[in-house]
């Protein structure tokens, strides 16, 4: 009995562990759509997020859209001008959100031989949710070429690149110490608490 009392102390004296967590929420998009600069498509302007259960560590990786343009060449000194790109992320579970920027912007190479369309991201996106901002998940997206050609731009969807995201869930927030002690042991150290004191009854009885 003194091993059962023993374990349940043990289990209330150590922290909350960190659980999986899931992360719900949504995206949207914004890209060039228009003159100046290389103007670009986005199969989708929105979406969902929902992970599945990480661990701490763990990662989701899940497509964001694909991306391309209608233009039939790269014009030095306007299309080949770096245009802003965004993806701004919203969660509803935890409630955190956050945008990450990019450049678009087309190029060309062997004296204009070679011409495409590149998307390049400045950095991951680092949001902080739970108490005190404790909690800690980066989102990186991927950088691609588009509509790659000789002598001009292949045009349309069909040469487009895929953008996917990656969520990584670095660190658990910190857990409210009101939390402490759970409720499910205090049961189990109460029994373990009483076995001992009866324990110690009968012996001092037998004593006498």
């Amino acid at each position: 009995m003194r091993y059962l009392i023993g374990a349940a102390v043990v289990a209330l004296a150590l922290p909350c562990g960190a659980m999986a967590a899931t992360f719900s929420g949504g995206w949207t998009a914004s890209a060039n759509a228009s003159d100046p600069g290389l103007v670009v498509s986005l199969s989708s302007a929105s979406g969902a997020v929902n992970t599945s259960d990480l661990a701490v560590g763990q990662s989701y990786s899940f497509n964001l859209f694909r991306i391309w343009t209608d233009e039939a060449t790269v014009n030095r000194g306007e299309d080949d001008q770096p245009q802003p790109i965004s993806v701004s992320f919203a969660f509803t579970d935890p409630v955190v959100s956050g945008t990450t920027v990019g450049q678009t912007f087309g190029e060309r190479s062997l004296l204009g031989v070679i011409q495409q369309g590149r998307v390049v991201w400045n950095g991951p996106l680092t949001l902080s949710f739970g108490q005190g901002g404790t909690g800690r998940m980066t989102i990186s997206l991927s950088n691609g070429v588009f509509n790659s050609g000789v002598g001009g731009l292949d045009e349309g969807a069909t040469e487009s690149a895929l953008v996917r995201a990656t969520l990584r869930y670095d660190q658990a927030p910190v857990s409210s110490p009101a939390a402490v002690p759970l409720p499910a042991t205090l049961p189990l150290l109460a029994a373990g608490v009483g076995a001992i004191g009866l324990a110690a009854r009968r012996r001092r009885d037998k004593a006498s």
